[in-house]
């Protein structure tokens, strides 16, 4: 697979997992604040995404070699994912509910995605409509994902699964052997499956 067909494939995948994400996110907060609360991550989201690009276009230089920029996709990636099980450790596992704290924490995981869209558009500008097509696509993929993640998992496990997806697609970017990024893929699926027994749905 060329690298246009591979980015055009994780961003694909990252949208689904942040549009499921910002869904989630706005079904936790509206039980652990007033439903009006939940309302307010469609703004950290634009806030995070937007911040995110500006992030990029100006401390991330743009490099020639492909194996850097593959580095780049990888790292922010998996960050992204990173984030996301921060959020639900500190949030759901830790029950801190103050405010700032929360709001703070969902903005991170908006902003690595901001990096992510701007790194993608920067170095596939020549495909630009294919990666925006699939941008499109992905988020569609996520709306309607939410509902059979609803009902498949309680929220803590949710979330930590769109994760454990987010870390398959930052593999995709390592230069290691086929197979071995085939085993460390299934690994993570499987950790994933595991994952799903905690907590009650």
């Amino acid at each position: 697979m060329n690298n246009s067909k591979i980015a055009n494939l994780n961003i694909l995948i990252i949208s689904a997992v942040i549009i499921c994400f910002e869904i989630l996110s706005t079904r936790i907060s509206s039980v652990i604040f007033v439903q009006n609360f939940a309302f307010i991550i469609l703004s950290l989201s634009i806030l995070g995404l937007g911040c995110g690009g500006v992030y990029s276009f100006y401390k991330i230089k743009p490099d020639e070699t492909k194996i850097e920029n593959r580095k780049i996709f990888s790292l922010f990636i998996f960050l992204t994912g990173i984030s996301l099980i921060l959020f639900i450790l500190v949030v759901i596992f830790l029950s801190i509910t103050n405010q700032f704290i929360y709001f703070f924490l969902l903005f991170i995981p908006f902003f690595f995605a901001g990096i992510i869209y701007s790194e993608f558009f920067k170095n596939f500008a020549n495909s630009g409509f294919k990666i925006y097509a699939s941008d499109l696509i992905g988020a569609a993929l996520g709306s309607a994902g939410s509902i059979f993640i609803f009902s498949l998992f309680n929220a803590a496990n949710a979330v930590l699964l769109l994760a454990l997806v987010l870390f398959v697609s930052a593999i995709s970017f390592l230069s290691i052997n086929k197979k071995r990024k085939i085993l460390f893929s299934i690994g993570l699926f499987l950790l994933g499956i595991g994952l799903t027994g905690f907590g009650e749905k």
